[in-house]
């Protein structure tokens, strides 16, 4: 005998009961998105009606969101079969002349209610992969970049992965690095590329939250103020699409260490706690943060150009 399923039973909702009720009780489409552990955008559809029919557990789970009964949120108006069987019932004779018409309506009803289903669950699935967003549309890379640094002083590039939401997936950073920088470390550590890519830094692996990948570099060439930095980030959930990475793209050679923000020749509080929540834990980092955090016990510090030193002031 086979086993009955509870979770594979279907309810039919009341879309406009439901989205009053949301915004009755002051809840964002988030929030109740979290709570039944669906996308907003599946909120959006059931409060439009564009899914009347969800999974029962799912619609227990949207109740209690809402803090109300089950039932204060299932659609009670009778469906296009019902209404159909109604008809039928009403249109009954003993008179055996109507059978063949009644047997011919009947049919036609069963064709029509048919068609109709089939029509629904291909507009189904093409809204599904049309409309749902898929991951690399919701996946995004941000490059932190310190506006400005000091030619051969080291300083630390960033690049954030954002919006996986738990989903495992395969994931390609491309980095290009400029003529003019030369990279000292990694973490995650790249693998080594070719002769015909030693100008970039790659990572390949898997996903499943906000990701980070970060690589220290100095300017070797003092001559060029601007330096430009590209690159892209690619997804196996997107068939492979390139996506540019985002964020900061420049970074101007100057007097002033990375982490001395406003350029004042002191590092702050808030500067050398900046720099601490983002790389207080990248060992490669650590004697730039040893010296970062000496200028902030002093009194300030200025770039010896003849010496190629910071000078802490006392």
């Amino acid at each position: 005998m086979t086993e009955f399923n509870s979770h594979n039973l279907m309810i039919r909702i009341d879309g406009d009961r439901v989205k009053k009720l949301r915004e009755q009780k002051g809840l964002t489409q988030l929030y109740v998105a979290t709570a039944v552990q669906v996308t907003t955008d599946t909120i959006s559809r059931w409060e439009n009606k564009r899914y009347p029919t969800i999974k029962k557990e799912n619609g227990i789970r949207l109740a209690e969101a809402l803090e109300v009964e089950l039932q204060d949120i299932v659609d009670t108006q009778p469906d296009i079969a019902t209404k159909a069987d109604e008809h039928n019932q009403t249109t009954k004779t003993d008179n055996k002349e109507s059978q063949p018409y009644k047997r011919t309506f009947r049919w036609k009803n069963f064709i029509f209610l048919t068609g109709s289903a089939l029509f629904l669950a291909i507009a189904g699935v093409l809204a599904f992969f049309y409309l749902t967003p898929q991951i690399g549309d919701r996946l995004s890379a941000d490059r932190i970049l310190p506006s400005h640094c000091i030619p051969g002083q080291p300083f630390p590039v960033t690049i954030e992965i954002n919006g996986s939401n738990g989903q495992q997936i395969s994931l390609i950073v491309k980095e290009q690095i400029p003529e003019n920088i030369a990279i000292h470390a990694t973490q995650p550590q790249a693998p080594p590329v070719g002769n015909s890519a030693k100008n970039s830094l790659r990572w390949i692996g898997r996903i499943s939250r906000d990701s980070q990948y970060i690589y220290i570099a100095s300017i070797t060439d003092d001559t060029r103020k601007i330096t430009l930095f590209s690159g892209t980030f690619a997804v196996s959930t997107d068939k492979g699409k390139t996506l540019p990475i985002t964020g900061s793209d420049q970074i101007i050679t100057g007097s002033h260490h990375w982490a001395d923000i406003d350029k004042d020749n002191i590092i702050n509080d808030t500067e050398i706690l900046t720099v601490y929540d983002r790389y207080g834990e990248f060992e490669p980092l650590r004697e730039d943060i040893d010296r970062i955090e000496e200028i902030w016990l002093g009194s300030g510090y200025r770039w010896n150009e003849q010496k190629k030193e910071y000078e802490i002031l006392p």
